[in-house]
């Protein structure tokens, strides 16, 4: 067939001798076999081929215009474009991201770092963008080192990239991604660098998975409550909610309850008379209780899309008019995590909902094993009486599981009314090590040994962390901690030098005190994503400030210089 015309399009268009150009002849109407004949302009052989593509990369910086003649056996074509070649006055810069995969909850914030290194340039300005594009892969977006033709946009349109809430900042190293920011699915993250006033883009890339969480079944009350049969029994799942959606925007979830069993065993079930109908609130008759018994509720939740989840109150049935308790996890509500470790922060709360005022009431807390938590100032903040709880954090352990339960009496009412609530326990990260490495005066190198001894803003540590899991979340990331204390007499002063999913990192830190004869603590901690934390690594390091070099006068205008 007769070819009429010819389009030449140079990717990139603007560039730096020895980058690799692409070249594209775009035919109309479309022809094969095509033979095309290339002039690059720089004096070089003209090269024929048999296609509409070829690469060229130039040596020398200019102007230089490329011409292209493709024939068939009854026609040809002339194309034309003129490409820009620069000198880049620096080393390339690399960038990387240590992960290539990533597995996040939707109901948990996301942090990515990416690392780079400028070869030592200073003589661009340098900017930063984290870009997110919806697609399981990468490629596409990190060949594009620069900004296509506008001519060629619209054959080769770019990818849409997400939009992010405005909260974020996308121009730094690390990206900080609020929870339920990102809809479940597949996602590429793109960092890229680029200098100023330069077409010079580097990237690289990483694949980000959101999943979905379970439904969270919560029957209000406690995991057990003690209820007098003088009253209706009342349970209420209206608290149970998709973690994987706001909690003021959920969607309706259906409702299954059902008696599991009794003390009296589980066919004792049948005795009792309630509907099998999808409300969130349970009525049972008190008059159908049966003092001295416990019964087990379980209510199963449900929507489109998603499996089922259970859970169980236990109802212990006593005569009398006792206190009505019931017990919220109030810092489990709040962090949505409703299992429990070393590092939680744990806050519950009591209620009486029959008491007149004058009612009093104590905790107590056990393990699963049946031993006993002390609950006092070392280990709460408010003591064991009253109708609230708040644990210091550190006071549980990371292996056990821990049931709280609240004795509430009342002057005006008979007996001793109860409820309880078990929080599972959450493991630590475990199975890895983490190493701390650095170069002291002299070029010594210090390793996982004491007597370390560093002048700040000349000697980097760093550290690597490997091999560490987290049972059941194998691909769910990990934050990785560097932690210093410095500390004088009676004062200290914490600082954070890192905290982030990679995990390896070079830092100066702070000097020592002096009359501590410059000793600073420095620990590193891995952190899985409901907050349990391994220490994985606590030492005695010796910093030091450095001996100014005779061309500075003072310590801030070295300290600006080494920044």
């Amino acid at each position: 067939n007769r070819m009429n015309s010819a389009q030449l399009y140079a990717v990139l268009q603007d560039t730096f001798v020895n980058k690799t150009i692409t070249l594209m002849a775009h035919i109309t109407p479309t022809s094969s076999p095509v033979d095309c004949l290339w002039d690059f302009g720089d004096g070089s052989a003209r090269v024929a081929t048999n296609t509409t593509t070829t690469t060229v990369s130039y040596s020398h910086p200019g102007n230089y215009l490329v011409q292209v003649n493709c024939s068939n056996l009854v026609s040809f074509v002339l194309a034309e474009v003129e490409v820009n070649i620069r000198v880049l006055e620096c080393e390339e810069p690399e960038v990387q991201i240590s992960q290539s995969r990533l597995v996040v909850w939707r109901s948990q914030p996301i942090s990515v770092e990416a690392s780079m290194d400028l070869k030592g340039c200073m003589r661009y300005g340098v900017q930063y963008l984290w870009q997110v594009f919806s697609k399981s892969t990468c490629e596409d977006e990190i060949m594009k080192e620069g900004p296509l033709p506008p001519t060629l946009e619209s054959r080769f349109p770019p990818s849409q990239a997400v939009v992010l809430p405005v909260e974020v900042d996308v121009r730094r190293l690390q990206l900080q991604l609020p929870k339920m920011a990102l809809k479940a699915g597949n996602y590429c993250l793109v960092f890229s660098l680029s200098y100023e006033g330069v077409p010079l883009r580097k990237a690289a890339c990483l694949q980000l998975s959101i999943i979905t969480a379970k439904l969270k079944p919560i029957i209000e009350g406690g995991t057990r409550r003690v209820w007098s049969r003088t009253q209706d029994l009342q349970l209420n799942g209206e608290q149970s909610y998709d973690p994987n959606m706001d909690l003021d925007n959920q969607s309706l979830l259906r409702y299954l309850w059902e008696c599991e069993s009794t003390s009296k065993g589980p066919e004792h079930c049948s005795s009792l008379h309630f509907s099998l109908g999808t409300d969130p609130v349970l009525g049972v008759s008190g008059s159908e209780l049966e003092e001295g018994v416990e019964y087990t509720f379980k209510l199963t939740i449900s929507k489109d899309g998603m499996a089922p989840e259970s859970t169980t109150q236990t109802v212990l049935v006593k005569s009398g008019v006792i206190p009505m308790v019931y017990v919220e996890c109030v810092s489990c509500k709040a962090q949505s995590i409703y299992e429990v470790n070393q590092n939680s922060f744990v806050s519950l709360k009591g209620i009486c909902t029959n008491c007149r005022g004058s009612q009093r009431g104590r905790w107590s807390a056990r393990t699963l094993h049946n031993e006993t938590l002390v609950l006092d100032s070392s280990s709460t903040t408010t003591g064991s009486d009253g109708m609230n709880l708040v644990l210091r954090q550190g006071v549980l352990t990371d292996k056990d599981s821990y049931t709280f339960t609240l004795h509430v009496t009342d002057s005006s009412l008979d007996g001793e009314g109860a409820a309880s609530v078990t929080l599972d326990h959450n493991m630590a990260p475990e199975g890895g090590e983490c190493h701390l490495t650095g170069a002291g005066e002299g070029g010594i190198l210090y390793g996982d040994g004491d007597g370390w001894r560093i002048q700040t803003l000349l000697d980097r540590v760093h550290f690597n962390c490997s091999g560490y899991s987290d049972v059941g979340f194998s691909e769910i990331p990990f934050l990785y901690s560097l932690l210093v204390t410095r500390c004088r007499e009676d004062y200290c002063e914490d600082f954070c030098i890192y905290k982030g999913s990679n995990p390896e990192h070079s830092a100066f830190l702070p000097p020592g005190f002096h009359s501590a004869r410059h000793r600073v603590s420095v620990s590193i901690t891995v952190e899985d994503h409901q907050g349990a934390t391994k220490l994985a690594l606590n030492k005695t390091i010796e910093v030091v400030l450095p001996d100014l070099p005779p061309e500075y006068s003072s310590l801030p205008q070295f300290e600006l210089d080494c920044m």
